[in-house]
């Protein structure tokens, strides 16, 4: 080979975090062929821009395709649509819950260690009625918004 550094495409690749980044990253090593395993480590992905109402600079709405506070169906642009390609792209594994407990090898060849905590919730059965927070008799600061008010455990 002349002494060329030869470089094997990576069977998949790890992208650590949820966030619009991450998602963008995931979706993007996903459409170029490689296995992409999007990590996260609280239950759902959209980071600090899930949280917010509207995205500068032209307003759009960030989650509300059908649950924004100015009508159903809202024909602003959203987020929404990249949730979508991620939950259905044949390439990437979403994995939330879960934190990188160690990572060994070297470049190109890694082998890494996650830990997924528990939801206790059968996401193949739960319909999102929200029974079970009106059945939890425990009240914790909610995260996701930053404390400032209580959810159910």
């Amino acid at each position: 080979m002349n002494g060329e550094a030869v470089r094997a495409k990576p069977a998949a690749v790890l992208v650590v975090g949820g966030g619009i980044s991450g998602m963008r990253a995931a979706l993007d090593l996903a459409d170029a062929g490689l296995k992409a395993y999007l990590i996260e480590q609280t239950p759902c992905l959209g980071g600090r821009v899930a949280q917010l109402g509207f995205m500068f600079p032209q307003h759009d709405c960030v989650l509300c395709r059908g649950t924004s506070d100015h009508g159903y169906g809202c024909t602003r642009p959203s987020i929404s649509p990249a949730y979508l390609q991620h939950d259905q792209h044949p390439n990437i594994e979403i994995l939330t819950n879960t934190r990188v407990v160690d990572v060994g090898g070297q470049a190109g060849d890694f082998t890494v260690s996650l830990r997924q905590e528990p939801r206790f919730v059968d996401p193949l059965k739960c319909t999102s009625c929200g029974l079970c927070s009106e059945a939890c008799p425990v009240e914790l600061p909610d995260s996701y918004q930053l404390g400032m008010s209580t959810r159910k455990a």
